[in-house]
């Protein structure tokens, strides 16, 4: 027996094959072989493979039989389909042929009896005709435009088909019976309609390309939320109709589910890049408000530097509230806290009599010179007592013995005093102005001399200076605590007290010096009056007195306004002052404006 060597396909181990052998196994890898003879060669082939291709062949054959079978079996019942709507179609045309040629003839109720009759079968037929139609339309293609006509079709045959059910000869229970079946079809099939034109519209967006909403990426659920306004946009120019509007239901429904979504997860991210939502606050600790504070100053420079959105913009109004009443609760904490340091030490003066605080060089000047200005007031008046008493000497006659009464001209009412002696000429009652000697119609007004005038105003000026350098010694050492809120209702009932005194002193300067004055006040028949019956003309030139009663009113106004300003609080008395300044020059010209002088009473 001849044996042939060859290799094994699969390990390459070599294999000996005698003549008689048509399958071998390998001793090396244990393949097993299909012996193939040629002329002059041998060759092994795998069973196995053989096998899975012998297989694969056969299914693959059998697929494409199926397939052709169901293709076959589908194009014979799409042709049997065809041709019995042929066969349906020229059924129907007969039928509405002979209806047409009854309803030419004479319409006799045996006519209308045959039409009747005829319009039954015809309901038929078209039914008939119409479920063929659908059948073939189901073994056709299952696209969406196919299904959207063939639906349409469908809806207008059966409104055309109940608008037929009229003209028939079938009983009342029978067209009730077909009207109802009619109905449920239609709104099956307006169902259809809307479902898929709104399939139709829903391919044309990208929104429902997605089918899992992003709830969980920040990112996914911002770009989903552009789609959704980009389609929204799209179908708000389509015509307006149930579908548009279902689709528009639909996008709204999304919008509000990813926009809570991207809320949350923006309002989590926003929120772990600041450090004040977990901090504690005590409201009544000025120490951890301050702290509270600068946090949120931060956080809302941080969150003003963030990209703007609704989050954001939410955040930024409520750290700007949270800013503002911190703010107020500060300001009012450390109010509080100033106010009680103030009355603790109030408190501590109270208890300590002797402790007194040392006022400083500023205040007890500035107290000084309050204190100097109403003092100098009086060194003014003296100053104008003296001017009189030096203008009384010097219109004197020479002439006059001493002891010898000066004689006026009869009818003047007025008669010189006695004077025996220069001395009691000095020590006489300055109340007697000189200007009412100019008054008497006999005599010519005697003129003021400069060296008397020069000497009055020096002696005014020098008191002037002088009782202001004395009042801001005596205020400097009587009340060294000025300065403290404390003594601030002593200080102002001083001055008001010193008030009263100027008023009493400068009426009765005005009895002797003004006795015609007259104040107008309120009303027609009001007034003030200097010095009702007095027989002393006094100052009779009205500029002067108007100018003198000016000057003591507007003095009047600054001593009043100095009291107050003395019983208020220091953050008030720079307004009282400035509106001390501005009325004491408008009511001393309004007091002005409204005097006037009277006539002198002839006794």
């Amino acid at each position: 027996m001849e044996l042939k060597k060859t290799n094994c396909t699969e390990c390459g181990s070599p294999i000996a094959i005698s003549d008689d052998v048509e399958y071998i196994n390998c001793a090396a890898c244990g393949s097993f072989f299909a012996v193939e003879r040629g002329e002059g060669y041998i060759g092994l082939k795998a069973v196995e493979k053989l096998t899975k291709a012998i297989q694969d062949t056969g299914i693959g054959t059998q697929e494409v039989i199926r397939e052709n079978t169901l293709v076959t079996r589908t194009e014979l019942q799409r042709l049997q389909a065809t041709q019995e709507i042929s066969m349906a179609e020229m059924k129907l045309g007969n039928l509405q042929a002979e209806i047409r040629g009854l309803e030419r003839s004479e319409k006799s109720p045996k006519i209308q009896k045959q039409i009747s009759n005829l319009r039954g079968i015809e309901f038929y037929t078209l039914e008939e005709l119409y479920r063929k139609r659908l059948n073939v339309a189901a073994l056709g293609p299952q696209d969406i435009n196919s299904r959207l006509q063939t639906a349409e079709d469908y809806f207008n045959w059966l409104n055309t088909q109940r608008n037929l059910l009229s003209h028939t000869d079938f009983s009342a229970a029978q067209k009730k019976q077909f009207n109802y079946d009619l109905d449920i079809r239609i709104g099956r099939v307006r169902k259809e309609l809307f479902d898929l034109r709104t399939i139709m519209i829903k391919n044309g967006l990208q929104t429902f390309n997605v089918s899992t909403l992003p709830l969980d990426d920040l990112n996914e659920a911002q770009s989903y939320l552009r789609l959704l306004n980009e389609d929204e946009a799209k179908v708000r120019q389509m015509a307006s109709s149930p579908e548009t509007q279902g689709v528009l239901k639909e996008l709204s429904d999304r919008k509000i589910t990813v926009t809570d979504a991207w809320m949350q997860l923006e309002n989590k991210r926003v929120s772990g890049m600041l450090s004040s939502p977990g901090l504690a606050v005590n409201q009544n600790e000025l120490a951890s408000l301050k702290n509270r504070l600068a946090l949120v100053n931060g956080d809302l420079n941080t969150v003003k530097q963030m990209p703007q959105n609704s989050v954001t913009k939410e955040y930024v109004n409520r750290l700007a509230q949270e800013q503002a009443a911190l703010t107020k609760q500060i300001s009012r904490l450390e109010k509080d806290i100033q106010k009680a340091v103030e009355q603790a030490r109030k408190n501590a003066i109270k208890m300590s009599p002797s402790i007194q605080q040392q006022p400083s060089t500023g205040s007890a000047v500035k107290t000084g010179l309050f204190a100097g200005l109403l003092l100098a007031l009086t060194g003014l008046f003296a100053g104008i007592a003296a001017l009189g008493k030096e203008i009384v000497g010097s219109i004197s006659s020479p002439k006059q013995s001493a002891g010898v009464p000066t004689i006026l001209p009869a009818g003047t009412g007025l008669v010189q005093p006695v004077v025996t002696s220069q001395p009691n000429l000095a020590v006489s009652s300055t109340t007697q102005s000189i200007f009412s000697i100019a008054a008497a119609p006999a005599m010519k007004a005697p003129g003021i001399g400069f060296g008397a005038l020069a000497k009055g105003c020096s002696l005014g000026l020098l008191l002037l200076i002088g009782f202001s350098i004395i009042g801001a010694i005596i205020m400097a050492t009587a009340f060294p605590s000025y300065t403290n809120t404390s003594n601030s209702i002593g200080i102002g009932v001083l001055f008001l007290v010193t008030t009263i005194g100027f008023v009493l002193g400068s009426y009765i300067f005005l009895r002797n010096v003004a006795p015609l004055a007259r104040i107008k006040v309120i009303g027609p028949s009001r007034e003030i009056v200097i010095n009702k019956h007095s027989k002393k003309p006094g100052l009779t030139n009205p500029l002067a007195v108007k100018g003198l009663i000016g000057l003591i009113t507007c003095l009047l106004v600054y001593m009043l306004f100095l009291s107050i300003m003395a019983m208020l609080p220091q953050d008030s008395i720079m307004w009282a002052f400035c509106i001390g300044i501005l009325l004491g020059p408008i009511i001393a010209a309004l007091i002005s404006y409204r005097t006037y002088l009277a006539e002198l009473e002839r006794s």
